[in-house]
C-alpha cells in the first residue's frame, strides 16, 4: 500500500511511504517514476537504513542499524558496504576505513574491545600486509600480518624500553627463522639483558630459570666424612651448610682472584645441550661477617636470661604494669664488608680496576660492585685485595642477580635468577689457601 505524491501517469513520484506485504520493510522517502531514488528510510527486519537511493537501490552515503544494535555509517553500492565507512559493533568494537562487499577491505583502523588498536591494511575482511598495532598496556607492533595475525618480520616495542624483533608465524614468534628472534631491555643497564633463544604463546621458553654459578681459585670444602682416597686433581663432593656453595680461605692482606659466576643458560635437546645465548644480566656482591656459633654453655646461659626476662613483671608504687624497655636491635649478620673497585683516574665506573675488602662504616658512600653477564654467560670478578685491617671470621658474599626487568620483560616469562652465597673465611695471619679444595671420593667433584 502507498500513500504520497504521484506524478501525471500515477506513478509514486515525490515523497511517500510504501507499506509491503511482507511487514518487515517498509519505505518512506523520495521517489522518483515510480522507484526510490533520493532520499529515504527503509525498515528491514526490526532495524532500518537511512540514506541515498539509486534507481530503487541503496547506494550513495548512509547509515545502516541492525536489530541487534550493530551499525555502520558510510558509503553504500547496490546495498552493499563499499567504500569508506565506519562499523560498530555491539561488543565495542570498532573499524574505521575502506570496504568492499561487506567486507573490511583496504587500509583503515580496527579497535578491539580490550583496546588493542590496529593501522594498517586488510584484505577479505582480515588484517594482511604492513601494519601497527597498539595494546591497551602501551606496547607497540610494528610489521607484517596476514589472515588477521601477526605473519613476518616485526618488531614488538614495550614502554619500558624493550624491543623484540623477529619473524611471526601465525601470531606467534619463529626462533626457526632466518636471523632468530631477539629480546633486549636498552634500558636495563649499560650494556642491556639480551636473549635469543626458543618461543612458545609469545613467550620465552628457555629463560627464567637461570642459577648463578660461582666457581674459582682458593676453594676449599669443609671435612669430608669420606675417607675414600681421591685422584690428583678431583675436589671434594662434601657439601657446605646453609647452602653456602664455597669456601674460600684467606688470611688479611690476600687476593680473592679468579672468582666467576655464570647463569645455567642451557637446555637438553636431542640428547645434545645447547647454550642459549642470554647476556645483560647484572649481578651484585655483597660481603657479611657471620655471627660465630654460641658454645653450650653460652646457649644455656642465653636461654635462661631469656627465661628470666620473660617472667619477671615491673611494676611502680601504682600497682600498674610498667611497659618494658625495647631493646636495640642487633642483627644477626653485623660489620657490613661491600667489595669496592680501587679508584681509577679519570674514570666512575664501577667495576674498572681492582677490588678491596672494606668496612663501609668508614665511609658511608661505598657502593656495592656490579658485574655484568657477557656472551658466554659469565660474570669476572674483578681481583680482590683484602683488607689488612678487616676482622677475621667467617664472611659471606652473597650474589645477586639485579637485572632490571620491565613489565615487557616479565610479560614474556623473564625473571631474576636465584641468589646464591658463598663462604670466605679469614684467619689471623698467615697465607690463603689457594688449594683447589681438599679430596674426597673418586670420580665426585664439588
Amino acid at each position: 500500500m502507498y500513500t504520497g505524491e504521484l506524478d501525471t501517469k500515477l506513478r509514486r513520484n515525490g515523497r511517500g511511504t510504501y507499506n509491503y506485504n511482507n511487514t518487515s520493510f517498509k519505505y518512506t522517502g523520495e521517489w522518483n517514476r515510480g522507484v526510490k531514488s533520493g532520499n529515504g528510510m527503509f525498515s528491514i527486519c526490526g532495524g532500518y537504513y537511512e540514506g541515498t537511493f539509486e534507481n530503487g537501490e541503496i547506494t550513495g552515503q548512509g547509515k545502516r542499524v541492525w536489530d541487534a544494535g550493530r551499525t555502520y555509517e558510510g558509503d553504500f553500492l547496490q546495498g552493499e558496504m563499499h567504500g569508506h565507512g565506519t562499523m560498530i559493533m555491539v561488543t565495542g568494537e570498532q573499524y574505521v576505513g575502506e570496504f568492499h562487499q561487506n567486507q573490511r577491505h583496504g587500509d583503515g583502523e580496527l579497535t578491539s574491545p580490550d583496546g588493542t588498536v590496529y593501522q594498517g591494511t586488510f584484505e577479505s575482511h582480515k588484517k594482511n600486509g604492513e601494519g601497527t598495532e597498539y595494546m591497551r598496556g602501551g606496547a607497540i607492533f610494528v610489521g607484517i600480518f596476514a589472515n588477521g595475525k601477526r605473519h613476518g618480520a616485526g618488531t614488538l616495542t614495550f614502554p619500558s624500553g624493550e624491543c623484540l624483533k623477529g619473524t611471526w608465524h601465525q601470531g606467534d614468534v619463529n626462533p626457526e627463522a632466518e636471523g632468530g628472534a631477539t629480546f633486549q631491555d636498552v634500558n636495563a643497564n649499560a650494556n642491556g639483558f639480551k636473549y635469543v633463544g626458543g618461543w612458545s604463546n609469545g613467550k620465552a621458553t628457555e629463560s627464567g630459570s637461570g642459577v648463578i654459578m660461582p666457581m674459582g681459585d682458593g676453594i676449599a670444602a669443609t671435612e669430608s666424612t669420606d675417607d675414600s682416597p681421591a685422584e690428583d686433581g678431583e675436589e671434594s663432593a662434601a657439601t657446605l651448610p646453609d647452602g653456602k656453595r664455597w669456601i674460600a680461605e684467606l688470611a688479611p692482606g690476600n687476593r680473592l682472584s679468579g672468582w666467576t659466576f655464570s647463569v645455567s643458560t642451557t637446555k637438553q635437546m636431542d640428547k645434545k645441550t645447547r647454550i642459549i645465548p642470554e647476556t645483560g644480566r647484572r649481578f651484585q656482591i655483597e660481603a657479611w661477617l657471620v655471627a660465630p656459633a654460641l658454645s653450650e654453655e653460652e646457649e644455656e646461659a642465653a636461654a635462661a636470661a631469656a627465661a628470666a626476662a620473660a617472667e619477671a613483671v615491673a611494676t611502680d608504687e601504682s600497682g600498674d604494669v610498667a611497659a618494658p624497655e625495647k631493646e636495640p636491635f642487633t642483627p644477626i649478620q653485623t660489620n657490613l664488608l661491600v667489595l669496592v673497585p680501587t679508584a681509577v683516574e679519570g674514570e666512575e665506573s664501577i667495576g674498572d680496576g681492582e677490588s678491596t675488602l672494606v668496612e663501609p662504616l668508614l665511609d658511608a658512600s661505598l657502593t656495592p660492585i656490579f658485574m655484568d653477564v657477557d656472551e658466554s654467560g659469565v660474570a669476572h670478578l674483578p681481583d680482590v685485595d683484602v683488607d689488612p685491617d678487616a676482622v677475621p671470621g667467617k664472611y659471606t658474599l652473597n650474589i645477586f642477580d639485579t637485572t632490571t626487568f620491565g613489565k615487557g620483560s616479565t610479560s614474556l616469562g623473564f625473571v631474576q635468577c636465584t641468589s646464591t652465597s658463598i663462604l670466605v673465611e679469614l684467619s689471623v695471619g698467615g697465607g690463603g689457601s689457594k688449594d683447589k679444595g681438599k679430596k674426597g671420593k673418586k670420580g665426585k667433584k664439588k
